[in-house]
This record gives C-alpha cells, sequence and structure tokens, in this order.
C-alpha cells in the first residue's frame, strides 16, 4: 500500500494560490526542468504554514487535484446528459 500524505483545506488552497500566482514563471520554464519551481513551492508552504513537503509531492498533489477537477466535471456533464434524457423521455 502506497504511503498517503494528508493536505489540510489550508495547504491546499495555498498549493493552488502560489501556483496560479506563478502560472508565468511555471510555462517559462519550459523545455527545461519544473522541479525547481515546485521546490520552490513547497518551501513557501513550509514558511507560510509550517508543513514540510517535497516539490515531488507539492506537484503529485496539484497533478493529482487537477486530474480530478476534470473528471468531477466530465461526471457532471456525463449525469446532466442522463437527465436530460430522462426528462425528455417522460414528456414524450
Amino acid at each position: 500500500m502506497p504511503n498517503t500524505i494528508e493536505w489540510s483545506e489550508e495547504e491546499m488552497q495555498l498549493l493552488i494560490d502560489l501556483r496560479k500566482n506563478r502560472n508565468n514563471d511555471y510555462w517559462r520554464r519550459f523545455g527545461r526542468s519544473k522541479v525547481p519551481f515546485w521546490d520552490e513551492i513547497a518551501m513557501k508552504i513550509q514558511e507560510d504554514l509550517g508543513t514540510v513537503f517535497t516539490g515531488v509531492q507539492a506537484s503529485d498533489k496539484f497533478k493529482g487535484m487537477v486530474k480530478e477537477c476534470k473528471v468531477s466535471k466530465i461526471l457532471v456533464k456525463k449525469k446532466n446528459e442522463i437527465n436530460y434524457i430522462y426528462k425528455k423521455n417522460i414528456y414524450y
């Protein structure tokens, strides 16, 4: 069983905010390693909240949240399509 790391809501929100606020910096590193970027994010989380994460953990968490968001949007869309079809069939 892989080790899981618990992130608080506050830590996740800071991670999102830091990544969002440094979006240009992230994309300017095109073709170069993003490891230093994520290490800086992890250090800022430690500075602000006292929680120690590695850059890899921060990167993995952010990617996981993006994936969860995309999956959630797909599921909501499918649910809405099913509801539309169901309602359409009831009224015809």
